[in-house]
């Protein structure tokens, strides 16, 4: 994290505006004043708390939370990227920002996934840090701008029951749209109005409740699948109950989005200005608090200041049960921020309206009125403390503010309605004016808006699928021509994206049964959904590029048919728990990050993917998509100790790579061989070290390392030399390490030694240790049966798993290596005694003749002679057998012809004709 206001900005109501001052979270409403002793029941509560730090650490706890779930929320982006839109998508993100949103969009969604959810907040557990989008987004980011777009997308709508992060989103803004109409209604509940509006009123009312009743139902509804996701399951509740309370939510917003505020307003304008308000009976409107109104969740801003624990999304059967009583005015007078006084120009204008029935006295002195006034003034306090800086607002924020605002407009109406009581003036002097500019509807067609909220039909999730179907354009799903045009051809990609992400969601509504038919049926879109388009989009860009010449456009255009055509031929991968776990079974990276939270071999594969493509396209269009590519790296590299990206995001990138290799593979067949930069190979080496490493010495701290070959072989020799040490003292062995093992422990000498040797000769020595110390103990398991491998990476460590000849990481390792990576004798006994002590220390046996065998040991870091282990001959010979075969891995050097004959005899012809035969396999396997 940088400085404070330096962070990237977070999701909130883009249509809402959001009233922020420079208030830090810790002292907001939220958190301000959080416990107060006095309600606890026993002595002993009292005293363990008041004799800690346990209520700093608590609050710093339910802080963190509050943030990690801030920066989790995803961003309410255009809705060309929810419906596939290319044309749409690169108008709302110039530049190639399209891909930066998508990503954000599928990071929020997948990387962290439902098990951000955890089922308790303020528990003590550490987040998982979602801090991978802040490398995408900079600055501000595209987003949808209208409730209505978001709220009624059909495309939107069908992916409700089975994308939790999505059904958020949308439930949220949702809640938005109740807490408003829960503002508007605040006047009908303190106010008497005439009689014969009852109906009217009372049909508004109970609407309110049946939202809040259907806002608990979808609540409860994620709760299920956020404990499902800390079990690694997938759960689908009862489809018809989920449609019947977005039937009666949709037609509640239809109705708010086309006259539901003129009819409201209407409606007040005949309770309290019409000549009937004077001339009929008066009826009052009692407000009942509903089981979402005293939900136990993070979006009651009281749950958080309990000390018991805030359960995520709450159930609708239980309600908070909260310690504090009159919590507003506990905050009152102890707030360093002024509010905005909102309450005196309030009370100034009632004094004006009820003046000379009302005086200034008697605000003074009423006991009703002052209690009033003083709630009026705490709730405004309250509010004024929800207004938390930009950094730290997010959408918990917006939600909690508003939720403020309504208890704020809830006390300026009682304590105006109590004014009209015993003032016995008519409710119309408040109003006068207030909604004067209302349309005049009289209550028959008033009524007839509200009947029409019956209607539900249309929003039956089968009629939206069938309206989502018959607005997909044809396609014939065959490669266009690229004399088509890149606007056809975009338009017939377009369609094609369209109709297999359509034919899946389809799909998922003919499941009868979800628990028995999840592992067969259920289907992961969203990749294809929000990175699909984006590949189309820069297909448009490419081509507006004159720079780019014509055939790599047209060999991007098969590309991106190649790519889309393995989603329409084999469709999306099935994603139920089982299904991954068979996936992690069969590829080694997967397994290996699954396993062992080692991801980078599933890096590896990913980057030289990338790095193909980039290199194929040439262009500033693969600038944006190179930043995003990069990202989704990020994303699932954690450093030990962190909370690794779930397996399931895991498993999504590599299917969605593996679809783009293969895309590769058939279009440009050389890309994936490009050859590997210096710096690259390095990184590669440096990974296979610490896998090897670790699967010696069973410690991952060699992974808190930075990649640095100085720091890696600082690390190792310090390990080597401890494990001689104590094997030495279990031996009662005196004297075992010379006087110059201090200098392992001599940061500067050690420093000394290392600057006077190669890049290459020391990843050499960190190698040879790391070979030396391994027993393959660890990751044994890996190598029991056959994994999927991808690349040259992984073919070596998974050889090195399967012990043997090892070809493939002798292979892999002397490419990197080469002869100049080994030394002298001389140099190792003069100028690096102690980063060579362990192979000095085998050259002091009389022969090395016990080393000849390479399933024993293969690499040795200084030059000898094969046979006999000589290192001061005058010429080290290379093998004749060697020199003839140069694809053989390693050059074999003998100090005469004696042992070089003799070694051929004995073992060393034999060795090449085993790697003739691991050659033959692996030209068949490729």
């Amino acid at each position: 994290m940088g400085k404070e206001g330096s962070t990237h900005p977070l999701a909130t109501i883009p249509w809402l505006p959001t009233p922020t001052r420079n208030l830090r979270l810790r002292d907001s409403a939220v958190f301000k004043n959080r416990y107060s002793y006095a309600d606890f029941r026993y002595q002993e509560d009292l005293e363990r708390l008041m004799g800690s730090e346990f209520e700093d650490e608590r609050t710093r706890l339910s802080i963190q939370d509050f943030k990690s779930f801030n920066k989790a929320f995803p961003f309410y982006i255009p809705l060309p990227h929810h419906t596939m839109s290319v044309h749409g998508i690169r108008e709302t993100g110039l530049d190639g920002q399209y891909w930066q949103v998508a990503a954000q969009f599928l990071l929020s969604n997948k990387a962290p996934g439902p098990s951000i959810w955890n089922n308790d907040l303020q528990s003590g557990h550490k987040p998982f840090k979602n801090e991978k989008k802040s490398q995408i987004i900079r600055g501000s980011i595209p987003q949808c701008r209208r409730p209505e777009d978001f709220l009624f997308e059909p495309w939107i709508l069908i992916q409700l029951p089975f994308q939790p992060v999505l059904l958020h989103q949308w439930l949220v803004a949702v809640f938005v749209e109740v807490l408003i109409f829960e503002m508007e209604m605040s006047e009908f509940y303190n106010y008497p109005f005439p009689e014969q509006f009852k109906i009217a009123v009372s049909e508004l009312d109970i609407t309110l409740k049946a939202l809040k009743d259907n806002l608990g139902f979808g609540f409860d509804w994620l709760q299920s699948q956020a404990e499902a996701a800390c079990e690694n399951e997938i759960v689908v509740g009862d489809l018809v109950e989920f449609t019947k309370m977005l039937k009666e939510t949709l037609a509640f917003l239809e109705f708010r989005f086309s006259v539901g505020r003129a009819v409201i307003r209407a409606l007040k304008k005949l309770c309290w200005m019409s000549a009937s308000q004077s001339q009929s009976k008066l009826v009052e409107l009692e407000k009942t608090k509903t089981a979402f109104d005293e939900r136990n969740f993070l979006y009651n801003w009281s749950a958080w200041r309990e000390i018991g624990d805030v359960t995520v999304f709450g159930s609708s059967s239980e309600r908070l049960v909260s310690y504090e009583t009159d919590l507003h005015s506990k905050l009152l007078g102890k707030n360093t921020y002024s509010t905005h006084c909102r309450s005196n120009v309030v009370i100034g204008n009632l004094i004006k309206n009820f003046s000379p029935q009302i005086d200034i006295i008697f605000f003074m002195f009423d006991p009703t009125c002052c209690k009033l006034v003083q709630n009026l003034r705490n709730c405004e306090n309250a509010t004024t403390l929800m207004m938390i800086r930009k950094e730290e607002h997010g959408i918990l924020g917006s939600i909690l503010y508003n939720k403020m605002k309504v208890e704020l407009v809830d006390a300026c109406d009682k304590l105006g309605s109590y004014l009209c009581k015993v003032s016995k003036i008519s409710p119309s002097t408040f109003f006068e004016g207030k909604y004067g500019d209302a349309n005049d509807i009289d209550l028959s067609k008033i009524m007839c808006a509200l009947s029409k909220m019956q209607d539900t039909e249309k929003w039956e999730l089968q009629n939206l699928l069938h309206e989502v179907k018959e607005n997909i354009l044809e396609s014939d799903g065959c490669c266009p021509y690229f004399a088509d045009g890149s606007v056809k051809i975009a338009s017939d990609f377009e369609a094609r994206i369209k109709r297999v992400v359509y034919e899946t969601i389809a799909d998922h509504y003919k499941i009868k049964e979800f628990g028995n038919e999840k592992d067969e049926k259920l289907r992961e879109w969203q990749i294809g959904q929000y990175l699909l388009p984006c590949f189309v989009a820069s297909f448009l860009d490419l081509c507006a590029d004159i720079s780019v010449d014509e055939s790599t456009k047209e060999w991007y255009m098969r590309f991106i048919d190649e790519l889309i055509a393995s989603y329409e031929k084999f469709g999306f991968s099935r994603s139920s728990d089982a299904c991954i776990m068979l996936e992690v079974e069969q590829c080694l990276s997967l397994y290996m990050s699954f396993n062992y939270d080692h991801s980078s071999m599933l890096l590896r594969h990913f980057r030289r993917i990338s790095h193909a493509l980039f290199a194929e396209i040439q262009s500033d269009t693969a600038i944006a998509m190179q930043k995003v590519f990069s990202c989704f790296d990020q994303s699932i590299s954690s450093p030990v100790g962190d909370q690794p990206a779930p397996i399931f995001w895991q498993w999504l990138l590599l299917d969605f790579f593996t679809r783009v290799r293969e895309a590769l593979t058939s279009t440009a067949p050389l890309g994936l061989t490009t050859s590997l930069s210096y710096e690259e190979k390095k990184d590669e080496i440096i990974d296979l070290i610490r896998l090897i490493f670790v699967d010696a010495t069973c410690s991952y701290d060699v992974f808190e390392l930075d990649p640095d070959p100085v720091q890696l072989l600082r690390h190792v020799l310090v390990f080597s030399f401890e494990k001689i040490n104590a094997q030495a003292s279990a031996g009662l062995q005196l004297n075992i390490l010379p006087p110059k093992f201090k200098l392992a422990r001599d940061e500067n000498a050690l420093e000394k030694e290392m600057k006077i040797m190669s890049e290459r000769q020391i990843l050499s020595i960190a190698f040879y240790l790391a070979m030396k110390l391994s027993k393959r103990a660890v990751f044994k398991e890996a190598s029991k049966s056959p994994k999927q491998l991808f690349g040259e990476f992984d073919t070596a460590f998974h050889s090195y798993l399967a012990a043997g000849n090892m070809w493939a990481l002798k292979e892999y390792a002397c490419a990197f290596f080469g002869n100049e990576s080994k030394v002298l004798i001389d140099f190792a006994r003069s100028n690096a005694p102690t980063c060579y002590f362990l192979a000095l220390k085998e050259l002091s046996v009389d022969s090395l003749e016990a080393m000849s065998f390479p399933e024993d040991y293969w690499y040795f870091p200084i030059e000898h002679c094969r046979w006999c282990g000589r290192v001061d001959s005058a010429e080290l010979r290379v093998c004749s057998e060697c020199e003839i075969d140069t694809k053989y891995p390693t050059a074999n050097l003998y100090c005469s012809e004696l042992c070089d004959v003799i070694a051929r005899r004995k073992i060393h012809s034999d060795e090449h004709d085993r790697f003739l035969w691991h050659q033959i396999e692996k030209n068949l396997r490729g």
